[in-house]
Order: C-alpha cells, then structure tokens, then sequence
C-alpha cells in the first residue's frame, strides 16, 4: 500500500468524521495567533521529525502551509489522534506493533545501562567506617550487613540488598577489607570480572 494512499485515506476519514461532527475543516482548525508551536499527529513518516500516528510540535505556519494541505498531518486534537492510530492499525497492524516493541527495547536498554553505571560506581568506589576500639583493640560495635546496606546508599548513592552481600560475620578489627557482591546471572561485571567486591575501609574514630 502506498504512501500517498495511506494519506488521502486517512484525510477522507478525518473529512467524513468533520462532517458527521459539524466540526471545522482541519485545516480551518489550525490557529497560529500567539501560538509559537502547534500539535500535530502525523499521517506519515517524516525524516526528522517523527513516525506516522506520533504527535509532534512544529511550527503554526509549517503545519498550515506544508503538512496539513499535502495530508502529512493533522491537527493534534484528540479526536484525531484516535482516527489516525485506529486507521494505521487497521491498514499497517505491524507498524504499532514494532513502535511498541522498539520502546520496550530502548527502555531495556536504558536499564541495562544504568545497572552498568551502578556495577562501575560499586566496583571504583571505597566505604569508610570510622569505629571506637574496646581495651582489647577490637571494634566497640562491629560492622554489619545493614551497616554496610545503610553506608552504600549514604555514601555512593546505591541501594543494596541483604541477598547482594556475601558476609559470613561482622568485621570486629580496623583494616581495609573486600565484601563479595552477589548480583544476578547474566549481568556482566566491570573489567569482564566474574565477580564483584566492595572495598571496604574501618578506620579509628
């Protein structure tokens, strides 16, 4: 099905729906007084701009002048955003379908990388603890896993779980140490590591 045809279609439509709601022809409908930008729903794909049934804002003139006359778009109203989607649907069903799927990857892929910035963070990073030592030259309190869970999100910002730390006991002595994170398979560590640690200082206060 070609372009041109897919447009005059859905303008004949967008007409009928005009006609059978007494409302204003679409192209009467744009206003531009006072008005920097203007919505609009596109009928068809256009480099730069957007894809066929997206809503975009272009200036008053462009849309009155160019897209609306040569059926590359309609008024952003929502009556007409409902026309143009429930008519590319019905003639290009894989193209909402693909639109839908492309979104959800792009919001995979963000996720993926601010996991990736989060492992990077973790791994450059270092927790300080400062600690009081008894008589005996042992930490007064110990340094436990919700203590480490409260100090990663104070000091790096990260919100850890009880099951992303691997301490078999608390640390009892002053020194530098490394915890093992345990995080999900299939998440790749930084450095192509298999494992990740968290650095880890006890200082005395």
């Amino acid at each position: 099905m070609g372009r041109g045809y897919m447009a005059a279609r859905l303008w004949c439509s967008v007409q009928r729906c005009a006609e059978a709601s007494r409302v204003q022809n679409p192209i009467s409908s744009v206003g531009s007084r006072g008005m920097k930008t203007l919505k609009v729903v596109l009928t068809e794909k256009i480099e730069r701009l957007g894809r066929a049934g997206q809503v975009v804002n272009v200036a008053p003139g462009y849309a009155r002048n160019k897209l609306i006359p040569h059926h590359l778009a309609l008024p952003g109203l929502d009556k007409y955003v409902s026309l143009v989607n429930a008519q590319l649907k019905a003639a290009r069903p894989h193209l909402l379908e693909e639109t839908e799927e492309t979104k959800s990857e792009t919001s995979e892929e963000k996720q993926l990388k601010e996991i990736d910035a989060v492992l990077k963070r973790l791994d450059a990073g270092k927790v300080v603890f400062h600690r009081h030592l008894t008589g005996a030259q042992v930490l007064f309190k110990p340094v436990t896993k919700d203590d480490l869970i409260f100090e990663v999100r104070r000091q790096m910002g990260v919100e850890l779980a009880a099951s992303n730390i691997i301490l078999p006991e608390d640390f009892n002595k002053l020194g530098e140490f490394e915890v093992e994170l345990r995080f999900p398979k299939g998440l790749a560590m930084p450095g192509g590591r298999e494992k990740l640690f968290l650095k880890l200082r006890i200082r005395r206060k």
